[in-house]
């Protein structure tokens, strides 16, 4: 395996697997055992760039990377019911939970998912806030 950024070699991405570090597009070349080889068609990963800025006050999101439960304190938030989801990459939805801030602390199972990274989005009536997740090795 030889992972591509935007058709040039990423240096030691030679795995099965790659997480995506900065945006770009992204093909993986694989050659088999009699030098035969192939690349797949590329794959845009463009969701790095999300910003978070203008966060839902007294929110705290932990620990990051995680790699069994992660912790969302909400502690502080005054806009009332929150609505999580959790998206891969090509923007799935993995998890979603509507979640009454008043209780003040949720937690979230990502121990069925791969390591890699995903994005969280939280949102109330007024606004919405997108953080990274990131799953280390187990």
């Amino acid at each position: 395996y030889q992972w591509l950024l935007n058709n040039g070699d990423i240096s030691g991405a030679t795995n099965q697997t790659y997480t995506p570090t900065v945006n770009g597009s992204y093909s993986v070349k694989v050659t088999d055992g009699n030098g035969c080889e192939n690349t797949s068609a590329p794959y845009n990963v463009t969701f790095l760039t999300v910003t978070e800025a203008g966060a839902l006050s007294g929110v705290a999101v932990y620990p990051n990377p995680a790699s069994g439960i992660l912790h969302i304190d909400l502690a502080g938030n005054s806009e009332g019911r929150t609505l999580f989801k959790l998206l891969n990459v090509d923007g799935h939805i993995l998890f979603e939970k509507q979640a009454d801030s008043a209780n003040g602390h949720y937690t979230m199972n990502l121990e069925s998912l791969s390591q890699g990274i995903y994005v969280l989005q939280m949102s109330t009536d007024k606004q919405i806030v997108y953080r990274h997740v990131v799953i280390a090795e187990k």
